[in-house]
C-alpha cells in the first residue's frame, strides 16, 4: 500500500507543477493589468449641440454612454454661462462637480449620485447654477455650495426632484451667507414631494461690528420630507416655505413658513410672520421669538393676521412675542383697529408657559408707519402704535393665545414741514394705564419693530425713474430716543451677509442725528454704483437696512426687503 500510494504521488507531481505555474501566471497577469475603475468625465463644450452623449463635448474625446456607471464628472469654469444636457438614461455618477464662475445650468434625464454627492462653486451670475434633472440619491452623501473668493454668491437652483429615502442629505452651504439656495421650480411650486432621509441644511452666519447678524437664505419651492417622518434640520439659515415640510428643527435661524411643517422646534430661531401655519405641535426656547402680523380689515386666520394651528401641544418657553401691523388692503393708511377685536394667534391642544415679558393680561405693541406722496409733499402719511391684550387661554378648548385690540398709542408729533430745519419737538408720552389704554414702555424690540416699518417707503417712492430723477428720495423717520439714525440700500437677497471685505453694491444711503425723540425727514441719496444699476434696470430686489444707536444702548438694527420698478419712468 506505501509503495503504491509513492507512486500515485509520483504520478500527481507534474499535473500540481503544472497548475502551480499557471497559478502564477495569472497572479502576474493580474499584477500587469489594474483592476477597473468607473471612468471620469470632464466637461469641454466643444461639440455642436449641448448633449452628453456627443464626444466633442468631452476632454479626450469620449462620451458616457446610456446605463453606464461613471466616477467623478466635472464642469471646470468657462468664461460665457454654459448649458449642459444629460440625453442618455440610467447614468449612475460618483459624484458631481461644477465651478460655476459664470453660471451652469443642467438638465435632462435623471441621474442617481453617489457618495461623492455634489460640490459647487457659484459666482455673482443672476443664477449662478441651475441642476434640473432629477436626481436619485445612491446613498447617504453631503452637497456643498461655497463662493468664490470675491465673496459673492449668487442664486442655485435645485429644481428636479430628488428622491432616496433611505439616504441622507447634508448640505453646506458653505461660501459667503448670500448664496440664495431653492430647492424645487423656482417661482412655480408644484405638488413635488422631494422624499429623501434626514435631511441637514447648515447656512453660515455672519456678525457685523455693529451686531447686525445675516444668514444663508434658503427656499423651499418644492415639499421636502413631508410624507415619510423622516426630519429636515437647519442649522444658520433663512428659511422661505410655502411648501409642506417635514419633521422641522431650527437652530439659530428665521423660519418664514407657510402651509404645513412640523413638529417644529426652535432652539433660538424666529418663527414667523406667518400666515396660517398647520403643524403637530410647536416647540419655542427662551431664546426664540414668534412674530405676528395683524391688519384692521378683519379678524380672518390668514388674510387679516397670521395663525399657528397645532393639532398637539405648544410649548412658549418663555420666547419673545413681537407683533407687526399689516396695513390695510383697500387703503395704506394706519386707521385704529376696532377696540376688542380679538385675534387667535395660536391654537393648540395644550400651551405650556408663557411670552416672555407678556404675563396673561400684559400688553404688547404694534407700529404702524405709513408714506405717501411725492416731491416736496412727501412724507408720513399716517403713523400709530396699536396695543394689544395677550390672553391665555388654557381653559379652553382648543387652547389658544389671543392678542385684543385696545386704544391706539400716540408714538410721535406730526412730521415737520417740508425744508423745515428747526428740531422735532419731543414725542407726547403714552398715556397712562386706565381702562383699555395700556402704558406703552419703549424696548429695543419696539424700536427695531418702528425701525422695521419705517425701511419700506411708499409706492409711488419706490419707482426707478423717480429715484434717478431725484438722485433719491426725502424719507421721515420716527425716533423714539435720541440717537443716530442710518439706512443703507443694498443690491443684495433677503438675510444675505454683509461681510467687510465684500465688494458690495451700495445702491443708496441716508444718515440722521436726533437730539430728541421725535420725526424727522432723512435724504436717502443714490450713489454712483446705484445709478449705475438703476439706469439699466427694469425691476430691482434690494436689502434696505437701518441701524439706530442710542447714547446709553447697544445698536439696534432692521432689515427689509425693498422692490424697485420701472413702472412710470
Amino acid at each position: 500500500m506505501q509503495g503504491a500510494t509513492t507512486e500515485g504521488r509520483a504520478r500527481l507531481r507534474p499535473r500540481g507543477i503544472a497548475l502551480a505555474l499557471v497559478g502564477a501566471a495569472v497572479l502576474a497577469l493580474c499584477a500587469l493589468t489594474p483592476i477597473a475603475h468607473a471612468a471620469d468625465f470632464t466637461w469641454s463644450g466643444g461639440g455642436t449641440t449641448t448633449n452628453w452623449s456627443e464626444a466633442s463635448n468631452w476632454l479626450g474625446g469620449t462620451a458616457p454612454s446610456a446605463s453606464s456607471s461613471l466616477g467623478t464628472v466635472s464642469f471646470p469654469a468657462a468664461g460665457s454661462p454654459q448649458s449642459s444636457t444629460n440625453d442618455l438614461s440610467g447614468l449612475s455618477l460618483t459624484g458631481l462637480q461644477v465651478n460655476a464662475a459664470a453660471g451652469y445650468s443642467l438638465s435632462g434625464q435623471a441621474i442617481t449620485l453617489g457618495s461623492g454627492g455634489l460640490s459647487v462653486v457659484t459666482s455673482e451670475a443672476p443664477l449662478a447654477f441651475k441642476l434640473a434633472n432629477p436626481v436619485l440619491l445612491g446613498g447617504s452623501q453631503t452637497w456643498t455650495i461655497a463662493g468664490t473668493s470675491s465673496g459673492f454668491g449668487s442664486d442655485t437652483e435645485i429644481s428636479g426632484q430628488l428622491s432616496g429615502s433611505s439616504s441622507a442629505l447634508t448640505l453646506n452651504d458653505s461660501g459667503y451667507a448670500n448664496q440664495h439656495l431653492t430647492l424645487g421650480e423656482l417661482f412655480s411650486p408644484t405638488s413635488v414631494d422631494d422624499e429623501l432621509g434626514d435631511v441637514t441644511i447648515n447656512g453660515v452666519e455672519k456678525t457685523e461690528a455693529d451686531g447686525t447678524t445675516f444668514k444663508t437664505p434658503v427656499e423651499l419651492q418644492a415639499k421636502l420630507n413631508a410624507s415619510d417622518g423622516h426630519s429636515v434640520s437647519v442649522n444658520h439659515v433663512f428659511l422661505t416655505s410655502e411648501a409642506a415640510v417635514g419633521p422641522l428643527n431650527a437652530t439659530d435661524s428665521w423660519m418664514w413658513l407657510h402651509g404645513t411643517a412640523g413638529p417644529v422646534t426652535l432652539t433660538s430661531s424666529v418663527l414667523g410672520p406667518v400666515e396660517i401655519l398647520s403643524t403637530p405641535s410647536v416647540s419655542f426656547d427662551s431664546g426664540s421669538e414668534f412674530i405676528d402680523s395683524l391688519s384692521h380689515e378683519g379678524a380672518t386666520p390668514g388674510s387679516d393676521y397670521g395663525q399657528v394651528k397645532a393639532s398637539g401641544p405648544v410649548a412658549l418657553g418663555g420666547a419673545a412675542l413681537e407683533l407687526e401691523d399689516q396695513l390695510p388692503t383697500t387703503s395704506r393708511e394706519c386707521s385704529p383697529p376696532v377696540v376688542g377685536r380679538v385675534y387667535t394667534l395660536l391654537s393648540a391642544s395644550s400651551i405650556t408657559g408663557q411670552f416672555a415679558e407678556v404675563p396673561d393680561g400684559g400688553t404688547a405693541i404694534a407700529f404702524c408707519v405709513v408714506f405717501g406722496g411725492s416731491g416736496p409733499s412727501f412724507g408720513i402719511v399716517s403713523e400709530r402704535a396699536y396695543a394689544y391684550r395677550i390672553n391665555y387661554n388654557t381653559a379652553s378648548s382648543p387652547q389658544t393665545v389671543t392678542a385684543t385690540s385696545l386704544a391706539d398709542v400716540p408714538v410721535g408729533p406730526p412730521p415737520p414741514s417740508p425744508g423745515s430745519t428747526s428740531p422735532p419737538p419731543a414725542t407726547t408720552p403714552p398715556p397712562s394705564h386706565g381702562g383699555s389704554t395700556p402704558t406703552a414702555t419703549i424696548s429695543s424690540a419696539q424700536i427695531a419693530a418702528v425701525l422695521r416699518r419705517q425701511l419700506v417707503p411708499g409706492s409711488k417712492a419706490v419707482q426707478i425713474g423717480m429715484l434717478l430723477k431725484r438722485g433719491g428720495l426725502a424719507m421721515p423717520f420716527t425716533a423714539l430716543a435720541p440717537g443716530t439714525l442710518t439706512v443703507q440700500w443694498y443690491e443684495l437677497p433677503p438675510g444675505a451677509k454683509l461681510a467687510k471685505k465684500t465688494k458690495r453694491v451700495l445702491v443708496a444711503s441716508g444718515k440722521r442725528t436726533y437730539a430728541a425723540a421725535g420725526t424727522g425727514t432723512v435724504a436717502v441719496k443714490l450713489t454712483v454704483a446705484g445709478k449705475r444699476l438703476l439706469r439699466h434696470a427694469k425691476r430691482v430686489k434690494l436689502e434696505a437696512k437701518g441701524t439706530f444707536v442710542t447714547t446709553h444702548s447697544a445698536p439696534t438694527t432692521a432689515v427689509q426687503m425693498l422692490g424697485l420698478s420701472a413702472n412710470a419712468r
